[in-house]
């Protein structure tokens, strides 16, 4: 995934490697710490006016925090050790700690490489480098991470000045621990090396002090928090680390079709695939889970057909090549690809699935260079909503979509205007809409997300196609004269900035992982007409308000409430989903108090009243197709304080579509600056690239 915009979705990014045509490759099975992570699609990396709209500078300026006694985590391509915004007022790193997986260990932290793999520095050890000018310094080729870092803690403000610069991120006086999780000349991110990034994060700080941040994600997966990488970063989490995941630049993309199909009977899922601008390396995968019996086939019947036990297939058709791989227990992999020899030619392509069964198809990886459209499923079996990526999927984690805090930047010529779209709910276009499959609450919360000026990292080169600015350098001279900074748009950042606004709460109080995720989505609702929506999540971020509500949080109370689902529809017997109650101030139901949940008046849930906030995961179960079904929220004294409806949808025969809406019933000051900006995600290239097999932004990145 990227740093990409409306147009260009980000999937995991990977190459095939095939005998005699060009295909993807996947990663194999890989292990950390015993557990087997069986995902193979890589993980992408995603990607100031950000700062004013989420209220950070009232929040300098009220609280007097800055981040000191804090450290972020930034998981990703590494950074530019030698940028100025990573350093402090006496021109030493702020990175204490850094796991470069990209390089063998060196043997100077025995115990952490043999653990984790890679090479450990410590933070004076990276500063005799500096100071040496040693050309072995770990850097940022990549360019993402080095963003990402800045946007959370970055500080512009030259060498003896303690007052944040112009371009300083949230929490400028924060401590770093880096982890390079990228390795080069692979695709995107291995889920072990994500779950050994965060786990080398616990252990070198202190958890309750410390925030991770996952600026990256991809769709091979369920969905629904079972996964390996999924689990591990939960484990974590209910350990006491805080995690932040970027939520993904998917929304409004049909990569998600899902079916039910009766024993002996046959459907087929439309896969729309526009043709590449160059052929040569082309390639679309779908994964399709919950099936015995898949098929790839072209309309005019000529396909190639395996089950799920192991087989491969592959078929040179006009249109290019076609591929069946159930090497993967339980899930079928299927690859349209081309080459120079034999070209991809776009059309429909037919994914056939004989019951029974109940099958998911998701795009996981595309590559189709310039052109300006992107694969879709079309038909009634699209899923609208659950575009999160994984991991920010696990329930455990605070997922983070992206609003609009600068919908315009303009070059020095006046034209073009590059802009990003924002809907009514004030989310950007491209973000990913929830809930998840498991009908879980995301994204938890909106931040800032599009055109937020970041650091550039110095060892990019625009001529390596795997770097984040490859073939921009032409953009960036209309945008201004180059520079150490750069402008992108996506969740990567957003998802930067909630990190720094965690890192600003430590200096008060150590971080509660789950009090915290709930203090984060009371604070950001500026209204109270829906608890959660699967667009805005609880809504966008108020660091200000973030931090007023963490002062005064063990003093809430409630009285009423605003009381949401996940999902406005649900299947019958299919779809779980999950309840939100959102508490009003005051009254006399106190924090900390147990919620019951009830369906029809049946309790189904009980769950705790933390920092204004309830939310409980419930099973659907029967349901009759078209019934209303009615959820109310109640204090354990019999208080009723809200209620809110779900819709069971006609899923069997196709005749209502499946929405991923939400339903609610309620009761009872910036600087100046002059930036010389290169903007690098320029909305021509939002327009024309879908995702990049070399994982050009990162959730494999998610920009």
């Amino acid at each position: 995934m990227r740093c990409l915009g409306r147009s260009a979705p980000s999937l995991a990014i990977t190459l095939f490697a095939a005998v005699a045509h060009a295909q993807p490759t996947p990663f194999p099975a890989h292990t950390f710490d015993g557990r087997v992570f069986p995902s193979h699609w890589a993980r992408a990396p995603l990607l100031d006016q950000a700062r004013v709209a989420a209220n950070v500078d009232q929040a300098w300026e009220r609280f007097g925090m800055l981040g000191r006694g804090a450290t972020v985590c930034v998981v990703d391509t590494g950074v530019d050790l030698t940028h100025r915004d990573l350093r402090d007022a006496a021109d030493h790193t702020r990175v204490d700690w850094l796991l470069d997986l990209d390089r063998a260990p060196r043997g100077a932290e025995p115990e952490l490489e043999a653990r984790f793999g890679g090479a450990v520095f410590r933070g004076d050890e990276l500063d005799a480098m500096l100071a040496a000018h040693d050309a072995s310094l770990p850097s940022d080729w990549h360019g993402h991470g080095t963003a990402i870092a800045s946007a959370a803690v970055g500080d512009d403000a030259p060498a003896g000045i303690d007052t944040p610069g112009a371009f300083a991120g949230v929490a400028p006086q924060a401590r770093l621990v880096v982890v390079r999780a990228l390795r080069r000349g692979t695709p995107g991110f291995a889920d072990a090396d994500i779950a050994r990034g965060a786990a080398f994060c616990a252990a070198v700080v202190d958890p309750a002090h410390a925030v991770v941040v996952l600026s990256l994600g991809g769709h091979d997966g369920a969905h629904d928090g079972t996964s390996a990488i999924e689990t591990s970063l939960a484990e974590l989490v209910h350990a006491g680390l805080t995690i932040v995941v970027a939520a993904g630049n998917d929304g409004g993309r049909a990569f998600h079709s899902s079916t039910r199909v009766a024993e002996g009977n046959t459907t087929r899922l439309t896969l729309r695939v526009p043709s590449p601008e160059a052929t040569s390396e082309a390639h679309v995968t779908v994964a399709v889970r919950g099936a015995s019996r898949v098929a790839l086939a072209l309309p005019d019947t000529r396909h190639v057909r395996v089950d799920a036990r192991g087989d491969h297939a592959s078929l040179l058709t006009p249109r290019g090549t076609l591929t069946a791989d159930a090497s993967r227990p339980g899930i079928v992999d299927l690859t349209i690809s081309g080459d120079a020899m034999h070209p991809f030619v776009g059309g429909e392509f037919l994914i056939e699935v004989t019951g029974p069964a109940h099958a998911d198809a998701w795009i996981v990886s595309s590559e189709l260079g310039s052109s300006p459209f992107s694969a879709a499923f079309v038909g009634a079996s699209v899923v609208s909503g659950e575009e999160i990526t994984m991991p920010a999927t696990s329930d455990a984690v605070i997922s983070v979509g992206a609003s609009v805090s600068r919908p315009a930047l303009v070059t020095t010529d006046g034209s073009p205007t590059l802009t990003l779209d924002a809907d009514e709910e004030g989310r950007a276009i491209f973000s990913s809409r929830g809930p998840t499959a498991s009908g879980a609450l995301a994204p938890s919360v909106l931040a800032p997300g599009g055109w937020i000026v970041a650091a550039r990292s110095s060892a990019v080169d625009p001529g390596d196609p795997e770097a984040l600015v490859h073939g921009r350098a032409a953009d960036w001279s209309r945008l201004s004269q180059p520079d150490d900074r750069l402008a992108i748009a996506g969740t990567s950042v957003s998802a930067a900035l909630v990190a720094g606004a965690l890192a600003l709460a430590v200096e008060a109080a150590p971080l509660d992982p789950e009090r915290d995720r709930d203090l984060l989505a009371f604070s950001a609702m500026r209204d109270r007409d829906a608890a959660f929506t699967p667009a805005r999540g609880f809504g966008a971020i108020d660091v200000f308000a973030f931090l007023s509500a963490r002062a005064g949080a063990t003093t809430r109370a409630a009285s009423s409430g605003v009381l949401s689902a996940s999902r406005a529809f649900t299947t019958p017997g299919a779809s779980d989903l999950s309840l939100a109650l959102l508490a009003s101030a005051g009254g006399a139901i106190p924090e900390d108090a147990w919620i019951d949940f009830r369906r029809d008046g049946t309790l189904v849930a009980r769950a705790p009243l933390r920092a204004g906030v309830a939310r409980a995961h419930v099973e659907v179960g029967r349901a009759v197709p078209g019934e209303w079904i009615t959820w109310s929220a109640w204090a354990s004294d019999g208080t009723h304080l809200a209620t809110s409806a779900t819709r069971v949808a006609l899923d069997d025969d196709g005749a209502d579509a499946i929405g991923a809406g939400s339903a609610s019933c309620s009761v009872g000051t910036t600087r100046a600056r002059a930036p010389r900006i290169i903007a690098i995600a320029l909305l021509a290239a939002l327009l024309r690239k879908r995702s990049s097999r070399r994982a050009r932004d990162a959730s494999t990145l998610i920009g």
